[in-house]
């Protein structure tokens, strides 16, 4: 992550005063040396417009420029496109059946409509995060050589790693829910008597329902279109207690891809956020998610606003922070997914069930 490199206050407070020259708080302010920094610093917290000119012009804009060059730390944040305005229309063409020719006088202003489905992707979230920093805190901050940067960093870690946070809880929410809506994913249930048996069917699952979606068909999809998805287009996501007793090389060789190149393919993840019931021949059986293959193309996983503010409080010498964010997380139900499923128990009470606390993001 790209944070501010630990730049002593020397360096900072120079910077801010060569872009004070010519302003009238400039006189108020003690040349600087490394010996005076402290002395420099609350020089400009002293004085209102020096103060006003640290905060609003120079913490905030590095602040803001530290936000916008940042690099994530959600796995699935490759998957998200680019800034788009408003909502997104998704339109689907389904294949067309052939006709037998035969010669005859034929109408050719018959009309033959083909089957469109279409889908609206909505923003369906507008977040806000807020930090506050005190005066205080500055004040402090002038007192060790890095502690400016260190401040810094602070305020622009704790706001993006918040929302990183929450956009990989609701992408793996927005995963568990394409399960659970509407009731027709395709998906299989492992069975076994122990791990190491459940975690040969998982791979024998996930091989074998992986090379069927490089195929067209209607089963993979929920609105049952004909549709395929390449070996490149899919992304598998593995429940992290499956991928400790996986080989990843065996994996890489199962999709027939470098083991360096798993990275963008292969996310692991330590839970799908929520435990399932469906009913069996014995009656409602609770089931996890512990595998998942969807093609990369039907995500649909944009921001429309992401954007910092500052304000002032003199009342209470602080000053707060936001960062908004208004985004829409979304699937499109014409491509392809495929689910596996483990059940809580398995058929001996030997074996430890795996993990599926949900994570809830606070």
């Amino acid at each position: 992550m790209p944070l501010l490199n630990k730049q002593v206050n020397y360096d900072i407070l120079g910077a801010f005063i060569g872009a004070s020259e010519g302003t009238d708080y400039i006189n108020h302010i003690p040349q600087l040396t490394r010996e005076n920094i402290s002395e420099v610093g609350n020089a400009i917290l002293n004085y209102q417009p020096a103060k006003e000119a640290f905060y609003n012009s120079f913490l905030t804009k590095i602040t803001r420029q530290l936000f916008e060059n940042i690099n994530a730390n959600n796995v699935f944040k490759f998957l998200k496109g680019p800034m788009t305005e408003g909502d997104i229309e998704d339109a689907y063409i389904d294949y067309i059946k052939p006709e037998s020719f035969d010669g005859g006088v034929t109408n050719p202003f018959t009309h033959n409509k083909p089957t469109i489905k279409v889908l609206y992707h909505k923003i369906d979230r507008q977040l806000k995060y807020k930090v506050t920093v005190s005066d205080t805190q500055l004040r402090k901050a002038f007192l060790s050589d890095t502690g400016l940067s260190t401040l810094i960093n602070k305020i622009v870690d704790t706001l993006t790693q918040s929302a990183e946070h929450d956009e990989y809880v609701m992408f793996k929410q927005l995963l568990a829910d394409c399960y659970t809506k509407d009731n027709n994913a395709k998906s299989v249930l492992l069975s076994g008597t122990s791990k190491s048996e459940l975690v040969e069917q998982f791979l024998y699952e996930l091989k074998k329902h992986s090379m069927n979606m490089t195929f067209n068909n209607r089963e993979y999809n929920k609105m049952g279109v004909l549709n395929k998805s390449s070996y490149d287009d899919q992304i598998i996501v593995i429940h992290k207690d499956y991928a400790l007793d996986i080989d990843m090389g065996v994996l890489a060789n199962t999709f027939n891809v470098d083991k360096m190149k798993l990275d963008g393919k292969v996310i692991i993840v330590d839970n799908f956020n929520k435990s399932l019931t469906i009913n069996g021949d014995n009656g409602p059986q609770p089931k996890n998610i512990v595998g998942c293959i969807f093609d990369r193309r039907g995500v649909r996983f944009w921001d429309s606003l992401r954007t910092m503010e500052t304000l002032r409080n003199p009342d209470a010498l602080y000053t707060n922070y936001w960062l908004h964010i208004w985004q829409g997380l979304s699937y499109a139900y014409f491509h392809n997914m495929f689910f596996i499923l483990e059940p809580d128990e398995l058929d001996t009470e030997v074996d430890t069930e795996v993990d599926t606390g949900v994570n809830t993001g606070e």
